[in-house]
């Protein structure tokens, strides 16, 4: 009886044994697979992700023109280029109006009619110079500005055919011809009566000085002509 139980707890005791040996390996088995002490890497969020990553910003692109750029005419250059156009036609008007005075008077030598056909030859040309000039500026920011130029073209465009007629007039009496310088003298007084120069005060001065004076030299002209024959 002693015998058989001490065959049952040699029997017990090796179970345990075995049990514990194959415990003892799997934990073994775990740590080889999983060492310990080695935290586990945590996989990176996508939140994570995007504040990391590095944006790089590109050189700001610079696009041409496609139309060419147009600049406006300056009114300061028009303005001044209006005043000086009208000073010089201004000094050869009243340098005709001297003229036409002292030529309306008949003294003991006749007179001479070559400058004022020179002067009015100079106003012919200054009036085609200065309209070409004044065209060139076509872009006037001032209204009032582009008026203006508009009325002083037009005074040049009737100033001129009463420069012509004189002219022409003037070179006929140097030749004594008077009749018919006498009838482009009328001519050119018909011309000046159609000038426009009220916007420019001094011009209009010289205008009317010149018409009074226009027709008492033509008076003048008319008197050196031939006698009329009576039958």
């Amino acid at each position: 009886m002693r015998s058989h139980n001490l065959c049952t707890i040699i029997a017990v005791l090796f179970i345990l044994a075995a049990l514990c040996t194959l415990f003892t390996g799997c934990t073994s088995l775990q740590q080889i697979m999983q060492p310990p002490g080695t935290p586990p890497v945590p996989t990176p969020t996508a939140a994570e992700l995007k504040n990391t990553t590095t944006i790089t910003a590109g050189a700001a692109i610079q696009t041409q023109p496609t139309e060419p750029i147009h600049t406006q005419a300056s009114d300061t250059e028009f303005l001044s280029a209006l005043n000086a156009s009208q000073s010089k036609v201004l000094d050869i008007i009243t340098t005709i109006n001297t003229e036409l005075a002292k030529d309306s008077i008949i003294g003991d030598t006749p007179p001479d009619y070559t400058a004022l056909g020179s002067y009015a030859r100079r106003l012919v040309t200054v009036t085609d110079e200065e309209i070409n000039a004044m065209s060139k500026f076509r872009e006037i920011s001032d209204q009032t500005n582009d008026s203006r130029k508009t009325y002083y073209v037009n005074y040049l465009s009737r100033l001129k055919p009463f420069a012509a007629n004189l002219e022409t007039g003037a070179g006929l009496a140097q030749k004594k011809e008077f009749n018919l310088a006498s009838g482009f003298f009328s001519n050119a007084d018909n011309d000046l009566s159609l000038v426009r120069s009220q916007e420019l005060t001094e011009h209009l001065r010289v205008i009317v000085q010149i018409k009074q004076n226009l027709a008492s030299f033509t008076r003048t002209i008319q008197q050196q002509g031939p006698t009329p024959t009576h039958t």
